[in-house]
């Protein structure tokens, strides 16, 4: 499969499986969706399909704004409403969204993948979304002590020298046909990982796909891991080869 997505989106560079240090500190999965029945009856559903994997629930501040607004505000609409907590991942779902989330340690694509395909199994039968609208692979990458921008293939220059500044964010919309990439970076910025406040740059992905046009909900894992093979070559073809060589990079035979 991995093969054929990469064939169909046009990724032809090399990419590593892994790297060491993983700068990865968060990983998100997110499905926006017009629902199936009334907003209230979604999340009561959800959690009694993922109950066993996510234990804890919390409620979101949004929940202390009625409804109408909530729903009414484009702003506000694809919000999530709650947090499920398990071992090692999070899932946020709202009347219109649910999201899967990696956070702290990177636990690698392939079980990341896994647990995606465990929850989509489970919320099939409940058949609560009427049409996917918006489907997102999101990655959060934190260097530390690093201006990213001295190991990366982009140089922003102010009359043909580099631009100084204490602190650069560099924001792009890139055509990544179908899926469209936001890509953002930021140096010298300060970051909570894991509980502590770390200085260094930022280099956060999100790639999603809109106006599915009624994508099944069998094409769901299709496109998601497509989405995250996008997210993979902008960011290693961002990084320079020199900088990658530094991360001990596996590569698959």
């Amino acid at each position: 499969m991995a093969l054929e997505i990469r064939k169909k989106y046009n990724i032809s560079m090399k990419l590593p499986e892994k790297i060491s240090p993983c700068p990865i500190v968060e990983a998100i999965v997110e499905i926006r969706f017009q629902p199936s029945l009334p907003l209230d009856a979604v999340f009561g559903m959800v959690y009694s399909a993922v109950k066993d994997d996510f234990s804890t629930t919390e409620k979101l501040p949004i929940l202390q704004l009625p409804e109408a607004v909530r729903d009414q505000d484009p702003n506000l609409r694809y919000k999530p409403h709650y947090r499920l907590k398990g071992e090692k991942f999070l899932m946020n779902v709202g009347s219109r969204v649910l999201s899967v989330i990696n956070t702290g340690d990177y636990i690698g694509w392939d079980k990341f993948f896994e647990k995606i395909k465990s929850v989509l199994v489970k919320i099939e039968p409940l058949k609560i979304m009427d049409k996917i609208v918006r489907i997102g692979i999101r990655y959060v990458n934190f260097f530390e002590d690093l201006d990213i921008y001295d190991k990366i293939n982009l140089k922003i220059n102010f009359h043909d020298q580099p631009f100084a500044a204490k602190q650069k964010t560099f924001k792009a919309l890139m055509d990544k046909s179908p899926f469209i990439s936001n890509l953002q970076l930021v140096n010298n910025n300060q970051v909570n990982v894991k509980g502590q406040i770390e200085t260094g740059s930022v280099l956060d992905s999100d790639n999603y796909i809109e106006n599915l046009n009624g994508i099944p909900y069998s094409d769901l894992e299709k496109v998601i891991n497509a989405g995250h093979l996008v997210e993979k070559e902008i960011f290693f073809s961002l990084l320079t080869d020199e900088y990658i060589n530094t991360l001990n990079p596996v590569y698959k035979d």
